[in-house]
């Protein structure tokens, strides 16, 4: 890391402190984005649904900044138009449009603050376009736009606005996909400077091709025209591949943020359809509860009760039998001693000296009162052999009409219950959902149209390597041809010059991608282990001489990226980037559209807790309902310098986040 560290340039530093944006695509009027940061928070959380406008974001800025290179090459006058045509907010042709952006930079000691304005005028069919800067609110009279484009060039070049304005899920896609190698390469020769080098290479060659035929011999230069006359087809060719590369590319995106969509749309519906089986299977499963409840008390009723109901009938007529024995009984028992008592009595009398009418008299009334006590009893031995105690117990426990109304309404419900199960669990049995069947019949189209792009992808890269290739042979031969000619001591002295420069050249760039593969695999590593969890399959990350990543598993085996969890592809996305962002050396506003896409919570919990703390100054995160969501929030407070949120009504900027 040595080498590459010394090698590094000056840190560049910029904060977007305030964005404006007037009848720009969905946002129509003036709508201000304040994202002036509070100390030592460096997020800004701007929520919003697919269609709200969150992509727009970054396009503004874009615009704003390079006008037609806002994609890297110029825009012709006509595309720039139609463009401008097609961006502009309906119904708003009659008023400007512009975007005016407040940045602090601090590239310069002190830091300035400037303001840049681009605005759109259209009059009569033709749009005009004009530019004004304000430095440290002072107005900047800008003498030719091209200095402007360099002044921004040296800030934040347009190719390089890729890198720190990106789509987390379509960066996913293409580091999970055959392509990896190539973003990876141009990434890094665009973030270190390489690419410049390589640019300072081809114009040294043009200078050398011009020395070294001043005096050319005519077969020679037949020779070298006509080998000239190859490369040029071969570079129309080429020209003509990479048009169709470009446009197949295009289709790509298209076609991914078709599947986005796609996957957005197929996510709620799923959401939805799990929800509705969730119900209705938690409404079975409390029903069966009920049931299990009611039927275990219907059959301890059944078991212990039952029988009773049965024989209430015999028990009754038991009882009063019983009853009636005992009070038969009873009687009998009393009677006896009574007659006994009268018996002693009339002895009694007799043994008393009455007058004989006075005894006769008494003896008379005593037979009268007492002569039903000599009648016969019913029975004399008992038949039910039950005490009067023993009969109340046994009448204490017959069942209540109560209770048998209680039975009866359960039994009752429990087979309504029964009923209303049956009918849930054939509803269960035959849920479908037609519009998730719709959603995976499209998904699946698009998948096989990525899938067929990629593979026209690859040919026509192929046809390009072949002719690159044949370029390369050819410009070699010219060489040898240049080289073979007799030239002055001064022409040979200039070729010597500048092939000693081509080679130092050479060995500052190989030197240069060999110090910064190194760290770049290091900081990749580092982020990799602080975000993924303990079930992830990847235990190390290499970058092999082609550029393209090698995954080694905990057993040392080598993982297919096509084999991991679309968390680690997430995860792999966020540690890749963070390592290309820390070589670039450059201090820049980030702006992450589609942040987590289908990421688990341990996944999102440590990319809260352990990257988007450090990945910038100020990172400014486009999420929607789904990904950063409600609950998640406070995890990220400690960084979290302000929240907005976008609304297909008027106003279209609020402060706050999803409810």
């Amino acid at each position: 890391m040595g080498r590459y560290s010394s090698m590094k340039r000056m840190v560049n530093k910029m904060i977007i402190d305030r964005l404006t944006i007037n009848n720009f695509k969905n946002y129509v009027d003036e709508n201000i984005f304040d994202w002036s940061m509070s100390p030592n928070k460096n997020v800004i959380l701007i929520g919003g649904m697919n269609g709200s406008g969150k992509t727009t974001i970054s396009e503004a800025i874009r615009l704003c900044l390079y006008g037609r290179k806002m994609n890297g090459p110029p825009m012709s006058d006509s595309k720039y138009n139609t463009y401008l045509n097609d961006i502009w907010s309906k119904n708003r042709r009659n008023e400007k449009m512009f975007i005016s952006i407040d940045v602090v930079l601090d590239a310069e000691e002190p830091p300035i603050r400037m303001t840049i304005t681009r605005t759109f005028s259209f009059y009569r069919g033709k749009i005009t376009e004009s530019l004004s800067l304000t430095k440290n609110d002072k107005d900047v009279e800008l003498i030719d736009k091209s200095y402007w484009e360099y002044y921004v060039s040296k800030i934040l070049p347009p190719h390089l606005s890729r890198y720190f304005f990106f789509d987390g899920e379509k960066i996913r896609d293409t580091i999970s996909s055959d392509s990896s190698s190539d973003y990876l390469f141009e990434a890094i020769k665009d973030l270190t400077g390489v690419s410049k080098l390589e640019l300072l290479k081809t114009d040294l060659s043009e200078v050398r091709k011009r020395v070294s035929r001043t005096d050319i011999k005519p077969g020679v230069s037949k020779k070298i025209k006509s080998m000239e006359s190859r490369i040029e087809s071969l570079q129309s060719e080429i020209s003509t591949l990479n048009d169709s590369l470009d446009l197949s590319k295009s289709k790509r995106e298209s076609l991914l943020e078709r599947k986005s969509q796609l996957d957005d749309e197929f996510n709620r519906a799923i959401g939805a359809k799990e929800k509705m089986l969730s119900d209705l299977k938690n409404e079975i499963s409390l029903k069966k509860t009920n049931y299990s409840e009611l039927n275990e008390y219907i059959q301890e009723f059944i078991y212990s009760s039952y029988p009773k109901i049965i024989c209430d009938e015999i028990t009754d007529l038991t009882l009063s039998a019983a009853k009636a024995e005992n009070d038969n009984n009873l009687a009998y028992v009393n009677g006896d001693y009574l007659k006994d008592r009268i018996i002693k009595f009339k002895e009694a009398i007799n043994k008393l000296s009455l007058d004989t009418d006075v005894m006769n008299s008494v003896l008379g009334v005593v037979d009268t009162q007492f002569s039903d006590v000599d009648k016969k009893l019913d029975f004399e031995t008992p038949i039910i052999d039950l005490t009067y105690n023993q009969i109340d117990v046994i009448r204490s426990n017959k069942i209540t009409d109560e209770e048998k109304v209680i039975f009866i309404n359960r039994l009752r419900e429990r087979e309504d219950l029964n009923i209303q199960i049956a009918k849930l669990e054939k509803e269960l049995s035959q849920f479908s959902d037609e519009s998730v069947s719709e959603f995976e019949n499209q998904l699946s189209i698009v998948k096989k149209e990525i899938e067929d792009n990629d593979k026209l992808n690859l040919e026509i890269n192929a046809l390009i390597k072949s002719k690159t290739e044949e370029i390369a042979t050819l410009k070699k031969s010219i060489y040898e041809e240049e080289k073979s000619l007799i030239l002055s001591t001064r022409d040979s002295m200039a070729i010597s010059v500048i092939e000693d420069t081509v080679k130092n050249i050479d060995i500052r760039i190989s030197l240069q991608l060999a110090d910064c593969v190194q760290e770049l695999e290091y900081d990749i590593n580092h982020m990799y282990d602080l975000l993924k969890n303990k079930k992830d399959m990847v235990k190390h990350i290499s970058i092999l001489p082609d550029y393209s990543l090698k995954l080694s598993g905990f057993d040392d085996s080598t993982v297919s990226v096509e084999h991991i969890s679309e968390g680690e592809k997430g995860i792999l996305m966020y540690s890749v980037m963070y390592g290309l962002l820390n070589i670039s050396n450059s201090k820049l506003p980030l702006i992450i559209d589609s942040p987590l896409g289908r990421m688990d919570s341990e996944h999102v919990d440590h990319l809260i807790k352990y990257l988007y703390p450090i990945f910038g100054n100020q990172v400014i995160i486009l999420s929607h309902d789904r990904e950063i969501t409600v609950s998640t929030l406070p995890q990220l407070e400690s960084v979290l310098s302000k929240t907005f949120i976008l609304k297909n009504q008027y106003p279209k900027v609020n402060l706050g986040y999803f409810e």
